[in-house]
């Protein structure tokens, strides 16, 4: 696995620690600044758009004022105000996107070219499934921004646990773990399936299962201690994630 205190934001082509990725965005002299602010962008991009079309404001307008509210990490240091002291970031971002909708108006227009210019291409943020989001009735825009920011952390995960045991050249255990735990759950397979498939044992099969597991422990505790949650909150909210892995 990597480093404890590190993780790989993509979209800035660097590896930081989260805290020291909001250090960047908050500096508008860092040769790092805009590099933070997009990678920033792209990891929050979808829980503020479903929160906002949670609020009921249809699809151009909730990417209008998506793009909007990223926007004043640039021009308005809203950022700046990120205090890793004070608890999560995603809670810090929640609270400031609600107050940044209560000061809309009905007719601001769109900046999708002066966003994508200072930060980030906004068709590589948001699928056509995004777009078709509907809330249900009754669900909360809170929950739905939380829903979102953890289905954007578990694909990240994912993505990190699969390259580190294919670095480690183990591709084959995380492929036993996908088959047994992430695949759809009429296409999931048994151990003894999984070990004639795979070719392994039966002991095998358990003992990759486990490691995986534990690999995907490690890297969701990470994650929540970057996003600058507590020993106790990341014990609480470790069950959950684990949950999502293996539903």
């Amino acid at each position: 696995m990597r480093d404890d205190d590190t993780v790989h934001a993509k979209s800035a082509k660097f590896t930081t620690t989260r805290w020291t990725l909001v250090g960047h965005a908050q500096n508008p002299l860092s040769d790092q600044h805009v590099q933070a602010v997009s990678a920033l962008a792209s990891k929050y991009w979808k829980p503020v758009y479903y929160f906002i079309r949670a609020k009921g404001y249809p699809l151009q307008r909730a990417e209008d004022l998506t793009q909007e509210f990223f926007l004043n990490f640039l021009e308005r240091d809203w950022i700046r105000r990120a205090d890793r002291t004070r608890g999560r970031f995603r809670t810090f971002l929640l609270a400031i996107l609600v107050r940044f909708l209560c000061d809309q108006g009905p007719r601001r227009g769109s900046r999708q070219k002066r966003f994508e210019q200072a930060i980030v291409s906004v068709s590589s943020l948001l699928t056509d499934k995004d777009r078709k989001f509907e809330p249900a009735k009754g669900e909360s825009p809170d929950d739905i921004f939380m829903q979102r920011w953890a289905a954007g952390l578990m694909e990240h995960v994912c993505a990190e646990v699969e390259q580190d045991f294919a670095a480690q050249g183990e591709a084959v255990r995380y492929q036993v773990f996908r088959d047994a735990c992430l695949a759809e759950s009429e296409r999931k397979l048994s151990q003894m399936a999984l070990a004639k498939q795979y070719g392994l044992s039966r002991d095998q099969v358990r003992t990759a299962l486990d490691q995986v597991r534990e690999a995907f422990r490690r890297a969701f505790r990470n994650e929540l201690r970057l996003d600058g949650c507590s020993k106790s909150e990341i014990e609480g909210e470790l069950g959950d994630l684990m949950r999502l892995v293996e539903a």
